[in-house]
């Protein structure tokens, strides 16, 4: 089923934002500065955060982590790094999730992470 007009302008909208976020180094700096990260993103989750989840969830090698409406990866792939696991990063936004295949490669986590526009 296609998405719907509201749909469409929502996905055009996040991946206008997703190539913003990631070519100013200001955003960037931004990011670092308030999240503790640098992945593009438009989640203002904290790295503390990101901990805390990885400790809640039991994230271990092994462990299959599914990541909804994952963006540019944060804080899937930073999750799996940490902690070992494998990670599925999905979304709408074809922008956001390019931008998580370059820092899966990046990280070296091409082989514990799915990413698929769903």
């Amino acid at each position: 089923m296609p998405p719907t007009p509201d749909e469409q302008a929502l996905i055009e909208r996040f991946s206008t934002t997703y190539q913003r976020l990631t070519s100013s180094e200001t955003m960037l700096d931004i990011e670092r500065a308030v999240c503790g990260c640098d992945y593009g993103c438009t989640s203002w989750t904290r790295r503390d955060e990101a901990d805390l989840a990885a400790g809640l969830l039991n994230l271990s090698p092994g462990v299959d982590l599914l990541d909804i409406g994952s963006g540019s990866g944060w804080p899937g792939l930073y999750l799996a790094k940490e902690s070992g696991c494998n990670v599925t990063l999905t979304d709408l936004p074809l922008e956001g999730l390019e931008v998580a295949k370059r820092r899966a490669e990046e990280d070296a986590m091409v082989d514990r992470c799915v990413i698929t526009q769903a």
